[in-house]
């Protein structure tokens, strides 16, 4: 059974690669260090081309942490998982802001 994967954008970036392999998402959390308020945008590639539509969308305020938890056991991503900061929900719009993002996932 495959274990448990961690990943830390190492700093403030825009957008990440979370795993090539995909497998299910059990918490993404961060920091956005920003005055403006924006959105944490999931997908199921490993590199989003701006206006792609997420597969999930996460409201984050400006200053803020923020969290997520899919209900278990978690969100699967397939054939990988990326996320993106955007200053729109309902597609990737690039954004020049960068947050710090950790992520806990179950490898396939």
């Amino acid at each position: 059974m495959p274990g448990r994967e961690y990943y830390n954008s190492g700093g403030y970036a825009a957008s990440g690669t979370i795993s090539n392999d995909g497998g299910s998402l059990l918490q993404i959390t961060g920091f956005n260090p920003t005055a403006n308020a924006g959105f944490l945008l999931l997908f199921d590639v490993a590199a989003p081309p701006a206006l792609t539509v997420p597969v999930q969308s996460i409201a984050v305020p400006a200053l803020g942490n923020f969290s997520w938890c899919p209900t278990p056991p978690g969100r699967p991503f397939s054939p990988a998982m990326s996320w993106a900061v955007s200053s729109t929900g309902d597609e990737y719009t690039v954004s020049a802001d960068a947050w710090w993002v950790y992520a806990e996932l179950q490898g396939q």
